[in-house]
């Protein structure tokens, strides 16, 4: 497959940066980021669960994949996480739980009070939280099974889904290219056209009328393709990641500007890579600095205001190093460009982060080397020195 890969000399558009510096130090602690205990845990989720605010200073989390072996348990658990005026942290389990169990599912939000969960695990069904009633109601059924999928809710409200396993195929995780749209006006999942390439552990990244799909589990997936939203059809683009990359972290810095951290390539070995991408200017640019160690399962905290992130845990595929976890935790700064270690020991995979209204997250749970589980709810804080 032939692809075109926008490579550019400098960042345009991210900063204009005159130096590049990476820098290791050790510690736990940091002036500019700290790690702190809540004192509050949550139980019953596993790893591979979902979190998503149901409205200000209020959190859903859902599902979880209990014990990490082919006879696992899968949690239909639900739990409202609740930040008080003064940050402090509640879990308040919910009475009833979800419809179905579910692991590797997606949550969205639809409206304040109302929460969209569909797919995971072998489930075909979506469901519906309503906070006023605190209770599941059902919302149409796809037309398969959907594990490791991408979610996105467009413009005017309905949801896409794309990609992921088909876990109840015979071949145990075929991987998808096909669509479905979510109108919550008519409470009905429709079929639509697929994507250009089988996807899954991939991203949508909404831009106004479009969307990016970006990324996945396949040689073909380092093509970025393009959803026209108005015409409901999937086109290749000119952009191409430098390989397929799957379980990758990105955030947006700017307003059609992503950065992409980490991820698995199709070889099976993890990366150290930052990536630029910008969808206006159709860029796409590996950066000059890099992680210190090369994972998949990233969780990052940004800080908007001083475009700076912190990259932290993670695990390793491949590289001679297949299933360790990484407890580097490392403050990324865009301009200008530099890479700094702050803590050697947040070693955790796949934890869901909160954005906090005030500045920093909070950092639910996470899993570890040989199937443990921290269940901790920790608090990232800018320190003065940020």
């Amino acid at each position: 497959m032939k692809t075109i890969i926008a490579l550019v000399t400098v960042l345009v558009g991210f900063a204009a940066c005159s130096s590049v510096q990476q820098r290791a130090t050790a510690g736990a602690t940091h002036s500019a980021v700290q790690f702190k205990d809540t004192g509050t845990s949550i139980d019953g989720h596993g790893e591979i669960f979902a979190t998503v605010q149901v409205q200000a200073g209020l959190w859903l989390v859902t599902g979880g994949l209990l014990k990490p072996d082919p006879g696992a348990e899968v949690s239909r658990r639900a739990d409202l996480l609740a930040l008080d005026t003064k940050d402090d942290v509640r879990v308040d389990p919910l009475k009833a739980p979800m419809m179905a169990a579910r692991w590797g599912h997606r949550t969205t939000s639809l409206s304040p009070g109302r929460v969209f969960i569909c797919g995971g695990s072998k489930s075909a069904d979506c469901e519906i939280y309503v906070h006023e009633k605190k209770a599941f109601q059902k919302a149409g059924h796809l037309s398969q099974t959907r594990s490791g999928f991408a979610q996105a809710k467009l413009p005017d409200g309905r949801i896409l889904l794309s990609g992921g396993y088909n876990l109840g195929d015979p071949s145990l995780g075929k991987v998808l290219k096909s669509a479905e749209i979510y109108d919550p006006k008519t409470n009905r999942i429709t079929r639509i056209g697929d994507m250009e390439v089988a996807r899954a552990a991939h991203q949508m990244w909404v831009s106004g009328q479009h969307v990016f799909v970006v990324g996945g589990l396949s040689l073909e997936s380092a093509l970025i393709e393009e959803l026209d939203v108005p015409s409901l059809t999937f086109k290749r683009t000119t952009m191409a990641l430098p390989s397929g990359l799957k379980d990758f972290q990105s955030h947006e810095m700017d307003e059609n500007k992503y950065l992409v951290f980490g991820g698995t390539a199709p070889d099976r070995n993890s990366t150290t890579a930052i990536l630029a991408v910008d969808l206006k200017a159709k860029t796409v640019e590996e950066l000059k600095v890099r992680l210190s160690d090369p994972r998949e399962d990233i969780s990052v905290c940004p800080n908007r205001a001083l475009g700076k992130v912190v990259i932290f845990g993670g695990e390793t595929k491949g590289n001679g190093a297949d299933g360790k976890h990484s407890g580097a935790a490392e403050l990324f700064t865009l301009n200008p460009l530099a890479i700094e270690r702050v803590s050697g020991d947040i070693y955790r995979d796949d934890s869901q982060v909160i954005e906090l209204p005030k500045g920093g997250c909070l950092v639910v749970s996470g899993s570890q080397e040989n199937g443990q589980v921290d269940r901790s709810i920790l608090k990232i804080v800018w320190g003065a020195g940020s």
